[in-house]
């Protein structure tokens, strides 16, 4: 049987290996339009600190693919599938023909519709890919604002901080993690919190951000506003 798979986060991944497992003799391909094998997605924080490089967070490197006998495309767009031909067409235009097709192509980070979202500098982190354009970016800048005091955006906003920049979380409930936390443990949190450096604005929404020549400015929805040089917006995912 000819196998291929979109996608190789953990669901794609996990067909592959589980395939091989009980048929030796299966042809799999997986295609993904990252550049890098299969790491692991919750470490990428770590790599945006400075802390791991992208080996180092890596779970399965291209050695492993080729001992196994899976083909892998990094870096490669699937633009179409052609079900009736059992097909995928790339986006530079070469196919890949399969007898079974797995879409595993996972999610990507959610940015609430605000003005200003799209523009250069405000940024997402999901990927390595991410990751790597935050670190670029923030070379030589001193603040940034983390949108988002969920689980990510808490970790990323320490990220930025371990980088050397001044932090401030920008959260639209009145307290962090409110999906996990009472207001009394969201209030020790937010405490010691503040004890690393970090700073906060709980019950802001984010109407606008504004691009100026000293950085950008967020403007919240009840007409209040900060400054940073950059912008992380942590606001969830949204599947693929």
């Amino acid at each position: 049987m000819k196998l291929l798979i979109i996608g190789n986060g953990a669901a794609g991944f996990t067909v592959a290996e589980t395939v091989r497992q009980k048929d030796k003799g299966c042809e799999i391909n997986i295609i993904t339009d990252e550049e890098y094998c299969h790491y692991s997605r919750p470490r990428v924080i770590e790599y945006l600190a400075g802390g791991k490089s992208p080996e180092e967070i890596t779970i399965r490197n291209r050695a492993w693919y080729g001992e196994n006998g899976i083909g892998i495309m990094t870096g490669t767009v699937v633009e179409k599938i052609d079900t009736a031909a059992k097909r995928a067409v790339l986006q530079d235009g070469k196919t890949m023909d399969y007898e079974a097709l797995v879409l595993a192509v996972g999610a990507s980070s959610f940015v609430p519709p605000f003005k200003g979202a799209e523009t250069n500098g405000v940024f997402t982190l999901r990927t390595i890919a991410d990751a790597e354009r935050i670190i670029s970016f923030a070379r030589g800048k001193k603040s940034a604002v983390a949108i988002g005091g969920g689980l990510l955006g808490i970790e990323a906003a320490m990220s930025l901080l371990v980088l050397g920049l001044e932090v401030t979380v920008v959260e639209f409930f009145d307290r962090l993690l409110p999906r996990q936390l009472d207001k009394d443990g969201a209030a020790v949190l937010k405490e010691l919190l503040e004890a690393k450096g970090l700073k906060f604005m709980l019950g802001k929404e984010t109407a606008e951000i504004k691009e100026d020549g000293a950085g950008f400015n967020i403007v919240f929805k009840d007409g209040g506003s900060v400054t940073a040089d950059f912008a992380l917006v942590s606001a969830g995912i949204r599947p693929n």
